[in-house]
């Protein structure tokens, strides 16, 4: 755990997700849902091997946000308006 490091989850439902893909993406629901599937497997294992820990668990971070319940723009919005707190505090900025 770096004192530096700043750490951010976006979380949101599946459906959601995967309807995020296809909007952003332009990928079939079929493409989106095995991109996801993938991606899923890939962080549990970096993870669990690199890190020793569950990456969904929201101890982990500073700001969870789940953008099933607000607009993807403000979560970004969000985060690095707390990013930037945080790096001022840090003497940063």
């Amino acid at each position: 755990e770096h004192p530096k490091v700043f750490r951010v989850l976006l979380v949101a439902e599946y459906g959601d997700r995967v309807k995020f893909m296809v909007q952003r993406y332009h990928l079939s629901e079929e493409e989106a849902k095995k991109i996801i599937k993938e991606k899923e497997n890939q962080r549990a294992a970096v993870a669990t091997n690199i890190f020793g820990a569950d990456i969904d668990d929201p101890r982990l971070y500073h700001i969870v946000l789940n953008t099933s319940l607000i607009r993807f723009d403000w979560a970004v919005e969000c985060a690095g308006d707390l990013f930037s707190r945080f790096r001022k505090d840090l003497g940063e900025e």
